[in-house]
């Protein structure tokens, strides 16, 4: 799978060099995942290093300054990129001779974008207001493609999930990424995904999805969620207070509290825990 940088969605629009860097965390956090998957290939255009980030400063202007240990780790990420292939223009599919390609009523011929729109129609853009839909329509002459415009790394693991190329437990924990679930304490050999049905599995996801969203109030009041203290303790987890909370009428999660983070530890399909506790 090629999946194109959107060199089009920067053109000077962050106020300063902070608000471009907070965007670039998330943009490297993708890059970073596409990294770890084979068959997935970052193409992006040899001419993105001179596009703008602010009104006065370049991509590859941003590489030579020295600065916070933010920018220091993101010019490394940066750095890695630039002097890596593959670019797009070294296999180039679509052609400007007789084909026109347009968005938003602008011509966008030889550009990732246009790029994207033959290959496998999916791009990863900077915030930009011009590509802030998740889907974007390329025209190419009189007929209209579908992009897919990837935005963040919860969209993105959401799409890798989608279309088979991350499994469950590598969703979970770029999905829930920064949010009060997470899935490091998590033995999914012994206690996770790998012994569920795939319907366990979408029930489960279903549950962590509405628990991310919900507060700690909402959930502990919750009678569906039924979130509550495991009275026995669970095997490998003596130095920590165990709680669990529903999934389904049968189904149950167990884990532990730490601040704001809730740990996922268990996963039971059999209700043989919850019956001792």
């Amino acid at each position: 799978m090629d999946v194109v940088l959107n060199e089009l969605s920067l053109s000077g629009q962050f106020e300063n060099d902070n608000l471009f860097l907070s965007n670039l965390s998330e943009v490297v956090k993708m890059t970073h995942l596409i990294n770890k998957i084979e068959n997935i290939s970052l193409l992006k255009s040899n001419t993105i290093w001179n596009s703008k980030i602010t009104t006065s400063d370049t991509l590859l202007l941003l590489l030579r300054k020295k600065g916070s240990d933010l920018l220091n780790k993101l010019r490394l990420d940066l750095s890695k990129m630039s002097a890596n292939p593959p670019y797009w223009e070294e296999t180039q599919v679509h052609s400007c001779v007789e084909d026109s390609y347009e968005y938003s009523h602008n011509d966008i011929c030889n550009t990732g974008l246009a790029e994207s729109s033959q290959r496998d129609k999916v791009v990863i853009s900077f915030e930009h207001f011009l590509y802030s839909s998740e889907n974007i329509k390329v025209m190419k002459n009189s007929t209209e493609i579908n992009i897919k415009n990837i935005l963040n790394l919860k969209l993105f693991s959401q799409y890798l999930y989608d279309k088979s190329l991350i499994n469950e437990y590598e969703f979970c924990n770029y999905f829930f990424h920064n949010t009060k679930l997470s899935f490091t304490k998590l033995d999914n050999e012994k206690r996770g995904f790998n012994f569920l049905t795939q319907e366990q599995k979408k029930l489960y996801i279903g549950q962590f999805k509405l628990f991310a969203e919900m507060s700690w109030e909402d959930i502990v009041s919750s009678d569906g969620i039924e979130y509550k203290k495991y009275q026995n303790t669970l095997s490998g987890f003596r130095e920590v207070e165990i709680y669990k909370f529903r999934i389904s009428q049968k189904y149950r999660c167990f884990g532990y509290r730490k601040g704001e983070i809730f740990y996922i530890v268990h996963f039971e399909v059999d209700h043989k825990l919850s019956d001792n506790g």
